[in-house]
């Protein structure tokens, strides 16, 4: 069922005098107006959790790889100049 904002404005009215301002705005501002298609449901945040899982690893690997070439470039500086 969706609410209007003539009926959200009715309830924080009702609230203010029940629990008094402060409370009611702190309970409208929790309560925002969606509807359930916008809730994350548990799939949805496994899913992004497998995303998110999947990326990082391909970051730390791109992250290694590069480190390695770069201590590798200066272990071969590092030879060359005591060679000479």
């Amino acid at each position: 069922m969706a609410v209007s904002e003539t009926q959200r404005f009715q309830l924080h009215r009702a609230m203010q005098e029940v629990i008094g301002m402060e409370n009611a705005n702190t309970f409208m501002e929790l309560a925002t107006p969606r509807d359930w298609d916008d809730v994350a449901r548990i799939h949805h945040v496994e899913a992004l959790r497998t995303e998110l899982l999947a990326e990082m690893h391909r970051l730390a690997v791109v992250q290694t790889r590069w480190i390695a070439g770069l201590l590798g470039s200066l272990v071969v500086a590092m030879i060359v100049a005591l060679v000479r």
